[in-house]
């Protein structure tokens, strides 16, 4: 009697325990069902991703990709080469003193921005104009001087405000000019090339020692005119091609050289090479020539010689190359 009133509590204890743990598994089982759906049908993932596939993607950065890169810099639109875009505008960070070298440096009071680095003065032949080191030879804001700015339609040429030329050619002496070639203004407008020497890609260059283009000379008269072979053509033929025949520094000789090489009996090659007769009787154009009889042309001030013929028309008749003569 007394055991059975003894196992009366824990059999109480044991079903109440039993019941608490069927409750316990209930709950479990409500928690692990499918997860909440809102009244779109969207339906929350737990990783960041809703029903639609939009995912997102952590602080920072938007659904455009677009991410917020910091230190004060908006890359903003493309700038010209040599800037950047800093506080809103193109900057030419290698002059600008509120930003020099970068969008974030800025210069102290009494100091410029030279090639993108603040000093105390400007190097290399600049001049400072606000706080910027320019060459005021060819700033066109500065140019000549701080503060003097040229036209829209007007460039800084060596200080000054010139018209803007077409074609590659520069302004000077009060003309376009092709500064590669131009023996006054030969690489600059302020270089003039002397003598004999010719400008060739703006380079005064002095004239070869030999005259024909190719390098080969099949006449010398004397060192300064040489016999150039081509092709056998019109005597105007060798005139429109100069350059192709003579070389840098010499030209298609004139009616000088009957006088001065075109004599006595020595040239006895009948290869004809043409050369400038200006104007002769008439006639443009000339060749040499071996002829077992002499001319002479007293209206031009030619003496008897064995070694030139013209022709009858203006351009003339068969060349075989050209007399070229080395620019004094």
């Amino acid at each position: 009697m007394r055991l059975a009133r003894l196992c009366l509590p824990i059999a109480i204890v044991v079903a109440a325990g039993c019941a608490e743990g069927r409750r316990g598994h209930r709950e479990t089982g409500r928690d692990a069902g499918p997860p909440p759906t809102d009244a779109g049908g969207r339906t929350d993932s737990g990783s960041g991703t809703d029903a639609g596939g939009r995912t997102d993607a952590g602080p920072g950065t938007d659904a455009g990709g677009g991410t917020d890169a910091g230190g004060g810099t908006d890359s903003g639109p493309s700038c010209p080469t040599g800037q950047m875009y800093c506080d809103g505008a193109c900057r030419d960070v290698s002059l600008d003193p509120a930003h020099c070298g970068d969008c974030v440096t800025a210069c102290d009071t009494g100091e410029v921005c030279s090639a993108g680095a603040c000093m105390l003065s400007c190097s290399g032949g600049t001049t400072a104009c606000g706080g910027r080191c320019v060459d005021t030879n060819t700033d066109e804001m500065n140019c000549g001087g701080c503060g003097t700015t040229c036209e829209v339609d007007e460039t800084c040429s060596s200080g000054t405000c010139a018209p803007l030329c077409a074609g590659g050619t520069t302004w000077c002496s009060g003309a376009c000019v092709d500064t590669d070639t131009d023996e006054a203004h030969c690489g600059s407008c302020t270089t003039t090339c002397s003598g004999s020497e010719t400008c060739v890609s703006g380079i005064c260059t002095a004239p070869s020692a030999n005259g024909c283009a190719d390098g080969t000379v099949e006449v010398t008269w004397s060192s300064t005119v040489h016999g150039c072979r081509g092709p056998s053509s019109d005597w105007g033929h060798y005139a429109d091609n100069i350059a192709t025949y003579c070389a840098s520094g010499w030209t298609m000789a004139g009616a000088s050289i009957v006088n001065s090489v075109l004599t006595g009996s020595g040239y006895t090659d009948d290869v004809r090479y043409a050369f400038d007769g200006d104007g002769c009787d008439g006639h443009d154009y000339f060749v040499t020539r071996y002829d077992s009889y002499s001319q002479s042309r007293p209206s031009c001030g030619w003496s008897t010689s064995h070694h030139w013929s013209y022709a009858s028309t203006m351009r003339g008749g068969l060349a075989h190359g050209i007399v070229c003569r080395r620019i004094p």
